[in-house]
């Protein structure tokens, strides 16, 4: 999990499949469900998982443009 986190970039991140490690969700992601997963990660071992906020299931990437910046930082607080 180390090398992914350290290593990631959006070439890689769009070739990696979700799996144990790794979870893509839209940025339109309510905070709330979003908390859960980043729970689930925390308590997830050996060292919990990645989360790649603003990428769809197929791996396009959609970014955080498209919202509103209260919408982002609500992410944050999640």
């Amino acid at each position: 999990m180390d090398e992914i986190y350290h290593n990631a970039n959006s070439q890689q991140l769009a070739e990696l499949q979700e799996d144990d490690r790794i979870e893509r969700k839209p940025v339109k992601i309510h905070s709330p469900v979003l908390a859960e997963w980043i729970s689930m990660w925390s308590n997830t071992a050996p060292s919990g998982g990645l989360i790649v906020v603003g990428m769809a299931d197929d791996g396009e990437f959609q970014g955080c443009s498209s919202v509103d910046a209260v919408v982002v930082n609500r992410l944050i607080k999640s």
